[in-house]
């Protein structure tokens, strides 16, 4: 019985973040309506991986958060390897977070940066083209 109820929350989450996608691609305000998302996305105008990454961006980061709170607070049995050693946990937990969120925006940053790069060689390739016309 538990495996339909996580089916049905894996299928729940799924349909959360596709509108979650879609009504972020609304606000970009480069859409006006679903159907010009559906164009956009169905003949590769546009890119949906910026704003899945935005999403799943700070899904990891609440993660992140989360799993700093357990190594701070948590029993020991929610713990693993040389954390449960320690006396610091409070110490480790914080460092956990700090580091997690610093490596975790740089990362995303470097894959957001690409898409960025070639939004603007787009914007150069259509203020050429209108150049020429």
């Amino acid at each position: 019985m538990s495996t339909n109820f996580t089916t049905l929350g894996n299928l729940l989450f799924i349909i959360f973040v596709i509108i979650l996608c879609v009504k972020l691609l609304i606000r970009s305000g480069e859409f006006d309506s679903f159907k010009d998302i559906l164009y956009g996305l169905l003949t590769f105008d546009k890119m949906i991986t910026p704003i899945l990454i935005i999403v799943v961006y700070w899904l990891s980061a609440i993660l992140i958060f989360i799993n700093g709170l357990v190594i701070m607070f948590g029993d020991d049995r929610y713990l693993w390897g040389i954390i449960r050693l320690t006396d610091n946990r409070f110490g480790v937990g914080l460092l956990s977070i700090l580091w997690g969120i610093i490596t975790l925006r740089v990362s995303y940053e470097i894959i957001i940066t690409l898409f960025k790069i070639n939004d603007n060689l787009k914007f150069l390739r259509d203020t050429k083209e209108n150049e020429i016309k």
